[in-house]
């Protein structure tokens, strides 16, 4: 959700171009949100593809076992 920056509208965003507005230097906290924002997204990214894995083997069953459950060599 929070990774989704077409869905998800940051408050915290919101709130610093407010002050950015009102004269205020918000570039440190600006700097921080934007590198907080970007691993939110990798993280979601790697977790996507985590869970695409997880789904894709139980999809196929244990590897290395035929359908009689038997070891294949």
């Amino acid at each position: 959700m929070l990774a989704n920056t077409k869905a998800f509208i940051s408050p915290l965003m919101h709130l610093l171009n407010e002050m950015r507005a009102d004269g205020h230097d918000v570039s440190a906290p600006w700097d921080e949100f934007i590198a907080m924002r970007e691993a939110l997204i990798s993280a979601d990214k790697a977790l996507e593809k985590i869970y695409m894995e997880a789904l894709q083997v139980n999809f196929r069953g244990p590897v290395g076992r035929g359908s009689t459950g038997e070891k294949n060599e």
